[in-house]
């Protein structure tokens, strides 16, 4: 509650004068809301980031454990012994999806055995682009609030069997391919970098309304990558005066290890990284497949 009446300063009344909470203040000392409310919000990511990455691995072992990726609707069923908060389990599903290409539900049993919690899907899935419709129309739900992709569901016990039929008949593996609407599609042997500054340069521009660019870039070279962070689980790919880059997700580094004969092909955004006085345009990796190297046939 403290935290939340020091954001309420910082938002009505951001150079009121509060009791400072940093570590090893003494008495009187005194910090701007503004400024306390900015230092707790960084430390409650932090221990949110902690406490989330402990309940990914978490459902991740379920998942493999029960086999629950073998159908085309992940459901999870958490309780009491796992310790994980309700305001993460969106954050939770979203992660699954990501990871398994594949609509997921986190959700608990209430006395009732009702199902109850977060579903998540990918607007990108080809022949999935919106799901709270799709579920809907089966008639098996006690509830289904919210968006497309990210709603509320409940849904009794007895009822999974069927759904997870219907989901299982109704599509297949090929139903979850990503297709994106991209605003570029570049080759990434060309100089892209004046475009790609241009665009990131202007990214207060983008929000409600104006959309940020989105590009596909093919024929990226594996021929310089780092791999980073302390657990080495993110890669930089650096190619023709771009840095590609893609954070915490140790399968990439290990694909891309693995394939530096082909060629990479890339989906994402772009923005500009300044390090050491220099500015360079850096370009987010968010979907990506390996594709042969046709230059390697030449002779």
């Amino acid at each position: 509650m403290e935290e939340k009446e020091c954001m309420f300063y910082a938002l009505t009344d951001p150079y009121r004068e509060l009791k400072s909470t940093k570590r090893g203040a003494k008495d009187g000392d005194i910090e701007l809301a503004k400024d306390q409310a900015a230092r707790i919000a960084k430390n409650v990511k932090a221990r949110q980031d902690r406490i989330k990455e402990k309940a990914i691995s978490l459902v991740d072992f379920k998942i493999q454990k029960e086999g629950l990726d073998e159908n085309n609707l992940i459901i999870v069923e958490l309780d009491a012994s796992d310790d994980i908060p309700n305001e993460l389990t969106g954050l939770i599903a979203q992660n699954v999806v990501s990871k398994y290409n594949k609509p997921c539900f986190i959700v608990r049993r209430d006395n009732h055995n009702i199902l109850k919690g977060s579903l998540r899907n990918n607007g990108n899935f080809q022949d999935l682009p919106a799901l709270r419709s799709v579920l809907e129309s089966t008639g098996l739900f006690e509830l289904l609030a919210g968006h497309e992709n990210a709603c509320g569901v409940g849904i009794a016990a007895s009822h999974i069997p069927s759904l997870l039929k219907f989901m299982n008949s109704k599509y297949s593996s090929e139903s979850f391919s990503n297709c994106y609407l991209v605003d570029y599609i570049l080759d990434a042997r060309e100089n892209n970098t004046d475009l790609l500054y241009s665009l990131a340069e202007h990214s207060d521009y983008y929000g409600n309304g104006i959309d940020e660019p989105k590009f596909v870039i093919k024929n990226i070279s594996l021929a310089h990558i780092m791999a980073m962070g302390a657990n080495k689980d993110s890669m930089k790919i650096s190619y023709n005066g771009i840095d590609y880059v893609h954070f915490k997700d140790l399968n990439f580094v290990e694909e891309v290890s693995a394939n530096r004969t082909k060629t990479l092909t890339v989906y994402g955004r772009v923005n500009l990284n300044t390090f050491a006085g220099k500015t360079s345009v850096q370009f987010f990796i968010d979907d990506y497949e390996f594709v042969d190297d046709e230059s390697k046939y030449d002779f």
